[in-house]
């Protein structure tokens, strides 16, 4: 990933590969943990991320929707 990217580019490419929860995004990007929150506390209410249900540790995936936005993004 190069530097330019922002958390919200990094969070969707890493969601696209299999769901995480925040704690797990921020050991792997390498984030501050309240900078995860936010962020997927905003990608959520844009649709582009979800809550997978019933997983232990909150873990998130990516929606269609924001794998339609990451190709944008790309």
């Amino acid at each position: 990933m190069s530097s330019k990217e922002t958390a919200i580019e990094k969070i969707l490419k890493l969601l696209s590969t299999a769901p995480y929860s925040a704690h797990e995004i921020a050991d792997v990007l390498g984030m501050p943990i309240g900078t995860v929150r936010s962020t997927i506390s905003l990608l959520s209410r844009l649709g582009l991320v979800k809550p997978t249900e019933g997983k232990r540790g909150q873990p998130f995936t990516i929606t269609e929707t924001g794998r339609e936005r990451l190709k944008e993004m790309e």
